[in-house]
């Protein structure tokens, strides 16, 4: 599972989680735009969305891989329509 460096939350996938920080946290690139890496060990930061989501995907395959199989609950109060959205990336 890939954790969310704002509020701990978890992800099965870097669609997932960076569609959280985008909906959840307005998570979006600017002047002092900083992504964390806050997977176990691992200290990277990254300065857009493509370079963040390269390094989940290679580095920590793995762990999107072992929770591939795990089920995804969305604690957002929006009304359907709009709270799937930001699950379908």
């Amino acid at each position: 599972m890939l954790t969310c460096f704002m509020c701990q939350k978890m992800y099965p996938s870097s669609q997932q989680l960076i569609s959280h920080l985008r909906v959840e946290h307005g998570y979006y690139p600017g002047p002092k735009f900083k992504l964390f890496c806050s997977q176990q060990g691992c200290r990277h930061q990254f300065l857009t969305y493509a370079g963040f989501r390269k390094h989940l995907n290679s580095v920590h395959s793995n762990v999107q891989q072992i929770a591939q199989t795990s089920t995804v609950a969305c604690s957002s109060s929006e009304p359907v329509a709009t709270s799937l959205r930001h699950m379908l990336w």
